[in-house]
């Protein structure tokens, strides 16, 4: 691990929310000096300039991750599957970023294969991949919650009201 790290993420992905219980974290320092060398102390200015000039890189960098990639340039259609790994994504995780319009009285269909995989899901989001309110919306479906129609197909239904049938994101 670099000397300057800070940070570990974990990201939890549960199928059966009801029962699933998020993991019990905590870190411990094993082995190695338990002192570290203080650090030289830098004038308050230079770290704060060079904390704008890595902000405003964070903000140039993510404009155009987004630019890139955040929607299909036309309406009701699909990008091909990302392949994150460049930017440190997992290889196996292939997210399918599509976009659509749709009228108060229309709905989209969806209707694919399950993949095979130890979690899939769908979500619905924003352009900067924000998820939909899920407290108050049916935004998200993964392979637990979804119902699998008999001949193995899944069909999920995209509207503003509830059509009354399986697998709705409103």
């Amino acid at each position: 691990i670099a000397e300057n790290a800070t940070q570990l993420v974990v990201r939890h992905f549960f199928y059966d929310w009801d029962s699933e219980v998020a993991s019990s974290l905590q870190i411990e320092r094993v082995g190695g000096d338990s002192e570290r060398a203080p650090r030289p102390q830098e004038d308050p200015r230079a770290v704060v300039a060079r904390q704008l000039v890595a902000l405003g890189d964070f903000v140039v960098a993510n404009l155009e991750f987004f630019l890139q990639f955040s929607r299909p340039e036309s309406p009701n259609s699909f990008l091909p599957p990302l392949d994150g790994t460049a930017m440190g994504g997992a290889a196996e995780n292939r997210p399918v970023i599509g976009s659509w319009q749709l009228g108060p009285d229309e709905a989209l269909l969806l209707e694919v294969t399950p993949p095979v995989g130890l979690y899939w899901s769908f979500s619905l989001g924003n352009p900067w991949w924000e998820t939909i309110d899920y407290a108050r919306h049916q935004s998200s479906l993964n392979g637990h919650q979804a119902v699998v129609d008999d001949d193995g197909m899944l069909s999920a239904v995209i509207a503003h009201d509830d059509p009354g049938i399986a697998n709705w994101l409103d």
